[in-house]
């Protein structure tokens, strides 16, 4: 039995390579979230962080009173990339569709009229 990435899982190197490309892909993804959020969101503001030494998260924040913020997580569900709130939260939508995730960010966070 192999993993999507063509390792075996009982290998040492097959359960590290696999569990590395989990969190290049996800920060890769985060990272393209984050530079859409920064240079097309008015009203947020973002930036990488690990919670405890867990996974990398997006937090996203406002920029206005009162504070608001979420974290934003990145997982493979059935076999494909999507943003999701965190932890294990609703999915906002693919990674191939950043703004999409962001604009529903921004609705979640910034009240209307706001920011």
């Amino acid at each position: 039995m192999t993993d999507t990435a063509g390792t075996s899982p009982n290998s040492v190197d097959g359960v590290l390579g696999a569990g590395l490309g989990r969190v290049a892909g996800a920060q890769l993804h985060l990272t393209a979230l984050d530079a859409v959020i920064a240079h097309r969101v008015r009203g947020l503001a973002c930036g990488l962080v690990s919670r405890g030494g867990g996974p990398l998260v997006l937090n996203v924040v406002t920029e206005s009173k009162p504070v608001r913020s979420v974290d934003v997580e990145c997982e493979r569900i059935n076999g494909e990339w999507w943003f999701r709130l965190a932890p294990g939260g609703s999915v906002l939508a693919r990674v191939e569709d950043p703004e999409r995730a962001a604009l529903r960010l921004a609705t979640l966070l910034v009240p209307e009229g706001g920011a």
